[in-house]
């Protein structure tokens, strides 16, 4: 009888340390967040590549570029421009808010008007691929014109500030470097 009993414990702490290792197993896995955050370059890549469609595409940063605590990062994925937007939390990660995409490979405009007003004007973000032939560009914003030099022959994100405006209208012209107008 005396040894049933110390039997019957021995089991009982035995299930109880088995009970509480799984729980505490359990708790570990199930507690690990599963956001990819864009807090370095790779991480940002892990982020990108985790929207469907882009998981197996080829992925170059061309910028990144931090206002206060949003981070837009200009991207290539399979040649085809793109930028995706992350906002710091409390803890100080950079979560995804926003991803777009364009369909000009050469040349493509991104309007940002994401960013807080208060402290940043609404932005285009031109981004610019190795075959892109425009040198300059003359962007016409709620009829004002702003002329740009742009970078040809490589990979670049150019920023242009915009005037604060209720809605905007614009147009863009391209330019080769003769000065010739150009369709990209």
């Amino acid at each position: 009888m005396l040894k049933n009993r110390k039997a019957r414990r021995g089991i009982g702490f035995l299930a109880a340390g088995i009970i509480l290792l799984s729980a505490v197993f359990m708790f570990n896995h199930v507690q690990k967040d599963p956001v990819i955050y864009g807090n370095d370059e790779a991480s940002i890549i892990e982020a990108i590549k985790s929207t469907k469609g882009l998981e197996s595409s080829e992925i170059k940063i061309v910028d990144i570029a931090d206002f206060d605590n949003n981070r837009i990062v200009g991207f290539y994925f399979d040649n085809k421009p793109g930028y995706v937007q992350f906002t710091k939390n409390e803890e100080g990660n950079y979560g995804q808010v926003v991803m777009q995409t364009g369909g000009n490979p050469n040349i493509q405009a991104f309007l940002i008007r994401s960013l807080p007003k208060e402290d940043h004007p609404p932005k285009f973000m031109i981004m610019t691929s190795e075959q892109n032939q425009a040198a300059k560009l003359a962007l016409r914003v709620n009829n004002e014109v702003i002329p740009q030099e742009i970078q040809t022959g490589q990979q670049s994100a150019l920023w242009i500030d915009l005037a604060e405006a209720d809605k905007y209208s614009y147009s863009f012209q391209y330019y080769n470097e003769k000065g010739e107008p150009i369709s990209p």
